[in-house]
């Protein structure tokens, strides 16, 4: 949807500004295809449909990841030579990400710690609710019990 979206807005922006004007031929579709459906559209939907399930704090962490992947995969596949202050950056960014991930991890387990407690202290007070079926057997019998004392009067 969101990519559908994006699609719609370059689109009405290009016409409104330059127009678009495409000037690819026959077998040059195959590869503008592959990278525009396959590379972008399957694995923005991958990438959407995952970080839905993931804890908010997480994405947010790993999303600090996108830009070191792409260092990192242009040197190994392009072989594009890294600088070193981009080496520095990309082991700043992972440590960075690394050492946030472990203060989630262990705000996520407390958290559970907490959850499990409160589960437990809920269980507690289930087992020791009162029978309420014996207490209104109990409240019947009072009740008849005093209005036969109404009935029957001690004077």
């Amino acid at each position: 949807c969101q990519l559908v979206a994006s699609f719609f807005l370059i689109f009405i922006f290009l016409m409104l500004t330059n127009g678009i004007h495409i000037n690819i031929k026959g077998a040059e579709w195959i590869p503008v295809l592959w990278i525009g459906f396959l590379n972008t559209g399957v694995s923005c939907f991958f990438y959407y449909s995952t970080i839905t399930k993931l804890p908010i704090s997480t994405v947010a962490i790993l999303s600090y990841l996108d830009p070191v992947s792409a260092v990192i995969l242009s040197a190994i596949i392009l072989h594009e030579s890294l600088s070193l202050i981009q080496i520095f950056g990309v082991m700043l960014v992972i440590s960075g990400a690394a050492y946030k991930l472990e203060q989630v991890a262990t705000v996520e387990a407390l958290i559970d710690v907490d959850k499990l407690i409160i589960r437990s202290n809920k269980l507690d007070l289930e087992n020791t609710k009162p029978n309420y079926s014996q207490i209104k057997t109990e409240q019947v019998k009072m009740l008849t019990d005093s209005l036969e004392d109404v009935e029957n009067p001690i004077y």
